[in-house]
């Protein structure tokens, strides 16, 4: 399994409570009777509290097959425990409800792929509701450069309108117009000549069928083609300095257009019948079709003078040499390079999020400070790629052939192919793949060349030559070279090694000399044992997801490899409720009249539904004379539960789902006095032994795990001694009473149920308390619970927010606990 730690956490499972109030007031509430304590009335009084996750991912790497998350305490190499485990695919997020210690506050999660590559990340519990996207590592964030990152546009503008104070030219013929005028053009089919116009002017072309036949850009001229406008350019189409084009109708420059800095922006169709070649830091944006018949030079080398192009639409040169030098090419639309015959050279830098097409035969990078981005389409079919500088691919390269030169780089994120399958590629540079990367032919790594496959990545080849000088290596989790075709001779190089770190080398016709790996290289003939999936960024897939059931999770990581109806294990904290009996009167408030420690495993399919509930009860104490049961509802219809298996105490066989209730109500004992013969509260008198309960319950179309949670269900007692009976049923606040309960007691005695809340006092005292550890340490028979938990009343009275560890490392008397 690979693994990724984007960052460490250790959360302590208990924190001492960072807010108490002063020594003298916490002085006055230690003092406080159980009769004195009043608390909020949203408090839980409960340890845990149950929060709801939503955990999505962001990895499309794998497309939609399943991911599993698991949810720990803390970072499992530090001692964290797995609290949830499920499935999540990039439709569906893993949804789950988890009990937690209240003073849990973060958490750490895990993603593992279909290839075991693992990404972790802790998470924040801000609220008792969590949504998030779980981080990928920047591995994987490269990975979906092509599908993930914005993609880059060209702004446009509102075609603008001609002002009306513009002076309209009904004609000219080699005539000087001044300046710092607004003029307008708006006769049809008429035809104009003019001389430079004076310093700042602007022209508004508004017509159809308007011939152009010589303007003279200079002074920073602005001209605006109108939309609607139809208008052709037959002259000169030249200018230096900060002049301004803007078309947004239809225009065609029939000869060429050499644009030396200011703006040439088009939002029209517009042809240029000769050569396009901006220069001197012009900024070119188009968002229309851009037509060039004749060569493209963007920007001069030799004078260092470049431009700036900015595509959003379509950009097309049908023929002639195409240049792009000291400039920079930015595209988020599609551009084709038309020539079949000709040579396209790149010296500036190139960003592509859409479709780059080159028909050229040869494309040529020079110069080590190129750089090219992909996270588009990029595509030259019939050129041989010469490349200087680094070019990073998050999208689709495909080129005919390589040559990869001294000073060049690629960095390979998704898929690169190289088609031609007869000419053999020559690597003088460094080759970083970190995901697909095919060859049709052959590879020959030469002095300078260095291929390195990262994390799980797949190189394809037919062939190596024999001559190559350098290693193949592999880094992090295990990635694998494919060979299709045999190597000829290549044992001559059997002294030198070839294949080193995390690399598994498929080759098909025979067996590679040992000396040729060095590490953890290896060679496995036919397939990988690896397994490496099908995604946007792989192309093919090798080994197998050993999936025995079939369910979509893998073996190594499916819990019932063999069983399609079950895939993860979930285990709850282990936990303690303790009851003080006297429901609806309050009671001496010992809290030890029925003392129950209980923990639950969930067990759940790849749909992250509940299947099985193992679990496991144990009695700790019956303080009183009261005789007792026990039961636990759950949030499900009675007729969806089974039990399948059960082991009881000494004393009967109790376990049993109770008739006539609405929801599955589990029943472990009626009698608390026959399962324990001394209370488990009193000093120097002779402990009962603790009676284990197990039980497996089986749901047959099972509630979501995220609806039904891990442990906060809703356990109760009721007393069935002489006088009272099966509805007196005693619950933590506000769950609700069962079927069987008896309605009429609400509100009588000390209880003030209503209005929707359950079993609380006039001061919102409970009648039982859930405590986040194993063995609750409760109190001796008839003490109140405040006398040997000092901090107890400071908890309640602040409803849990300071003395949150009142139970453990609060202040206590421990001669008021009870002691085995």
């Amino acid at each position: 399994m690979k693994k990724h730690l984007l960052s460490l956490a250790i959360i302590a499972g208990v924190f001492a409570s960072s807010c108490k109030k002063d020594n003298n007031n916490l002085d006055e509430v230690i003092n406080k009777s159980i009769d004195e304590i009043s608390a909020p009335a949203g408090f839980m009084w409960s340890g845990s509290r149950d929060v709801n996750l939503s955990l999505g991912i962001s990895d499309n790497s794998f497309g939609n097959q399943i991911h599993v998350v698991n949810v720990y305490t803390a970072d499992p190499s530090k001692g964290g425990q797995l609290i949830s485990t499920g499935s999540a695919t990039l439709i569906k997020p893993f949804n789950t409800k988890v009990t937690l210690s209240s003073m849990v506050k973060q958490v750490y999660v895990e993603k593992i792929a279909p290839d075991g590559s693992a990404v972790s990340q802790m998470l924040d519990l801000t609220s008792d509701n969590v949504s998030a996207s779980i981080n990928a590592t920047s591995l994987v964030s490269e990975k979906l450069a092509g599908s993930a990152l914005r993609k880059l546009s060209v702004t446009t503008e509102n075609p603008p309108t001609v002002p009306g104070n513009a002076t309209e030219i009904t004609s000219a013929n080699w005539v000087s117009l001044p300046g710092n005028t607004t003029y307008v053009i708006k006769s049809n089919a008429s035809t104009y000549n003019f001389n430079a116009f004076g310093a700042n002017a602007t022209v508004y072309v508004q017509g159809t069928n308007i011939n152009i036949n010589n303007i003279e850009f200079q002074n920073n001229l602005t001209l605006i083609v109108t939309s609607g406008s139809t208008v052709n350019f037959t002259g000169n189409f030249n200018w230096s300095g900060s002049n301004v084009f803007k078309n947004f109708g239809t225009v065609s420059i029939t000869n060429n257009a050499q644009p030396k800095g200011g703006t040439f922006r088009n939002q029209g169709p517009l042809t240029v019948g000769g050569e396009f070649t901006p220069e001197g830091g012009t900024a070119v944006a188009n968002t229309s079709t851009f037509t060039v018949n004749g060569n493209l030079n963007i920007g001069n080398k030799d004078n260092n003078t470049g431009a700036v192009v900015d595509n959003g639409g379509t950009f097309i040169t049908k023929s002639g040499n195409n240049v792009l030098a000291v400039s920079s090419f930015t595209n988020s639309g599609t551009v084709q390079f038309q020539s079949s015959s000709t040579n396209t050279t790149f010296d500036g830098p190139i960003v592509n999020s859409g479709t780059m097409t080159i028909n050229s035969i040869e494309i040529t990078y020079n110069g080590n400070a190129n750089t090219t981005s992909n996270t588009g389409t990029f595509t030259a079919p019939n050129a041989r790629m010469i490349l200087k500088g680094v070019f990073t691919n998050g999208g689709t390269v495909r080129v005919k052939e390589l040559h990869l030169n001294s000073g060049g780089s690629i960095v390979n994120n998704c898929k690169w192919f190289i088609t031609s399958e007869s000419f053999k590629n020559e690597i003088n540079g460094p080759i970083t793949n970190n995901s697909y990367f095919y060859v049709g032919k052959a590879i020959n790594i030469n002095s300078g060349g260095k291929i390195t496959l990262n994390n799980g990545a797949l190189f394809v080849t037919k062939s190596i030559y024999d001559g190559f000088s350098e290693k193949i290596t592999g880094t992090g989790s295990m990635s694998v070279l494919k060979i299709t075709e045999a190597i000829p001779n290549l044992q001559n190089h059997q002294n030198s090694p070839k294949f080193s770190g995390a690399l598994q080398v498929i080759y098909t016709s025979g067996t590679l000399p040992n000396s040729m790996f060095e590490g953890v290289a290896t060679q496995k003939a036919a397939n990988a044992t690896v397994y490496i999936p099908v995604g946007p960024c792989m192309e093919e897939t090798v080994g197998q997801n050993m999936d025995d059931d079939n369910d979509g999770v893998s073996n190594t990581l499916d819990k019932f490899p063999n069983d399609p109806t079950r895939a993860y294990v979930i285990d709850s904290e282990n936990s303690t409720i303790a009851f003080e009996d006297n429901w609806p009167l309050k009671g001496d408030y010992d809290l030890n009249d029925v003392v129950v420690n209980f923990k639950y495993q969930i067990i759940t399919n790849k749909e992250n539904k509940v299947v099985d509930v193992k679990a496991t009860y144990r009695l700790l104490a019956t303080g009183g004379n009261f005789q007792n049961g026990f039961g636990v509802e759950f949030p499900v219809a009675a007729n969806k539960v089974s039990i399948t298996s059960k082991t009881d105490g000494p004393v009967g066989d109790e376990i049993a789902l109770e008739s006539g209730q609405d929801k599955a109500v589990l029943i472990l004992f009626s009698n608390s006095r026959a399962r324990q013969l001394t209370w488990n509260t009193q000093p120097n008198v002779a402990k009962s032994p603790v009676v284990e309960f197990n039980v497996t319950l089986h749901f047959t179309d099972g509630p979501d795990q995220a609806a039904f949670g891990t442990a906060n269900f809703n356990p109760f007692i009721w007393n069935s001694s002489p006088g009272y009976g099966r509805g007196f049923e005693t619950h933590l606040v506000d769950k609700t009473p069962t079927n069987k309960a008896n309605s009429t007691l609400f509100g009588t005695g000390d209880d003030k149920s209503g209005s929707g809340k359950y079993y609380r006092t006039a001061n919102n005292l409970p009648w039982a308390i859930v405590v986040p550890v194993a063995n609750f340490v409760y109190p001796l028979e008839t003490v109140s619970i405040t006398e040997g938990y000092l901090e107890f009343a400071n908890w309640a009275i602040t409803g849990g927010v300071q003395s949150a560890t009142w139970y453990s490392t609060g202040s206590k008397n421990t001669a008021k606990l009870y002691t085995p």
